[in-house]
């Protein structure tokens, strides 16, 4: 059966019909608590520009047929200091070829404050990357809110959040971990060493989670063959279904992202 990008556009609009905020607020609201510890992972390289106090140490932009030609002016420059416009306790002697340094902030900042503020920061990206993977499950779970739509059952705003968190952590919450970290791992392995497998397999496996938010007993392996059997034959469909979706993509812009409100749910 071949795939109507038209009718499954409408049917999903009769869906959320008079839902969209609610369900964009609760999508946002899982991808915070889910994805929130990437926000660590730039903190250790924007620290070194912190501690980066050496700002005058690049190559003299003087000449040393200039700096002579000072030295023989003698008196006339004797009381004329270049930098007289900084404070000059922030600078140390003249290294001989019209360099200086900065070294008040290095005198303020020891370097063993320096790696422990590194690490900290790093133990603050180890930990928000492990958060991120064991709550992982709950972005199989917000499915599940959608599916509760096409069952007919339309949760309110409290309800529809409380259900994803009640059902990510009860007794299959680990199919749900395993499901996500094993298809993560095979999906990036596929996409390094071979991209289109890479997509194929996304494809293949596109309705894991789903399957696995309607029938939570099932195992991992279970979702993943089901969904393969779904997706036979279609791959190439839902393909395009997601390309007729890059003109509301491109909206974004102009709006500054607020069509998004319409286009997540």
């Amino acid at each position: 059966m071949e795939i109507n990008r038209s009718v499954v556009k409408q049917q999903a609009k009769a869906l959320i019909k008079n839902n969209v905020f609610k369900l964009f607020i609760i999508t946002v609201i899982i991808g915070i608590v889910t994805g929130g510890g990437m926000s660590f992972s730039g903190v250790g390289s924007g620290a070194g520009g912190v501690f980066d106090t050496n700002p005058f140490s690049q190559s003299d932009s003087r000449s040393d047929d200039d700096s002579d030609k000072e030295s023989d002016k003698g008196s006339d420059y004797k009381n004329i200091n270049p930098y007289e416009e900084f404070d000059r306790d922030y600078f140390n002697d003249f290294d001989g070829n019209g360099r200086v340094t900065l070294v008040k902030a290095e005198q303020e900042i020891p370097s063993g404050f320096k790696w422990v503020f590194l690490g900290i920061m790093g133990l603050f990206g180890v930990f928000a990357s492990l958060a991120g993977l064991f709550l992982s499950p709950l972005q199989i779970t917000l499915k599940g809110v959608f599916l509760q739509l096409i069952h007919g059952n339309n949760l309110s705003f409290g309800d529809g959040l409380s259900y994803v968190f009640k059902k990510t952590f009860d007794k299959n919450y680990w199919a749900k971990f395993v499901l996500n970290l094993i298809q993560g791992i095979l999906l990036t392995i596929l996409f390094v060493l071979f991209i289109i497998p890479g997509v194929i397999f996304t494809y293949k496996w596109r309705f894991t989670e789903y399957i696995l938010a309607d029938k939570p007993e099932l195992s991992f392996s279970d979702a993943m063959r089901i969904s393969g059997k779904m997706t036979a034959g279609h791959k190439w469909e839902l393909f395009v279904l997601d390309l007729s979706f890059i003109p509301w993509y491109l909206l974004m812009i102009p709006t500054l992202g607020l069509i998004n409100i319409y286009v997540v749910p």
